[in-house]
């Protein structure tokens, strides 16, 4: 019997990533950020942010030299798992709109983040040949994946049924008036559209 290892850790890894970002621990952050005197040090939500960001993408953040191959590539496995799904969360939190339960200020900073993460990207893409296929590959998702949404449009619908508000993406094109909506309980409650 084959222990599935990848999915096993991915679990693991998205599950650690929900805890530090979801709604509720970053309006803890933010309120402690409130609650502190003038000049007391407290751990703030840019600093979660970053130190996410840098540990998650060092790869990309401080690309080293050397030839890669698919045998030793540049970011292993499991760490292309680990930064695919982080950009996921940041993706869903930037994108989360007005009446997510994700406070505006986390919303802007995991755009920052995400542009950040773009411009590490680039840095690391300028290996080129030295480049294995698997990191080439991971690399060029990731940034289109990250381009598309901070392109993308979005705008907060509401029903007037008194059913709650939906969270409409707009890409180039609005959503038509029948679109299913879709409960996630990642969003608080609120449908996506």
């Amino acid at each position: 019997h084959v222990v599935p290892i990848q999915d096993t850790i991915l679990t693991r890894q998205t599950s650690a990533l929900f805890s530090l970002t979801n709604p509720e621990r970053i309006e803890y952050i933010t309120d402690q950020e409130l609650y502190a005197e003038e000049g007391q040090d407290i751990f703030t939500l840019d600093e979660l942010m970053d130190a996410l960001t840098d540990s998650i993408w060092a790869e990309a953040m401080s690309p080293k030299g050397g030839k890669f191959t698919v045998r030793k590539p540049m970011i292993e496995s499991l760490r292309r798992n680990l930064q695919r799904e982080y950009a996921s969360r940041l993706i869903t939190i930037a994108m989360s709109g007005e009446s997510s339960s994700y406070q505006p200020v986390a919303r802007t900073l995991a755009r920052r983040e995400l542009e950040q993460i773009n411009e590490a990207i680039e840095k690391a893409m300028k290996k080129g040949d030295d480049l294995d296929v698997y990191t080439s590959a991971h690399l060029e998702e990731t940034q289109d994946r990250i381009t598309k949404a901070l392109d993308a449009g979005f705008t907060i619908s509401s029903d007037s049924g008194g059913g709650g508000g939906g969270l409409s993406f707009l890409f180039g094109q609005p959503a038509p008036a029948d679109a299913p909506s879709i409960d996630n309980p990642y969003m608080g409650g609120f449908g996506i559209e």
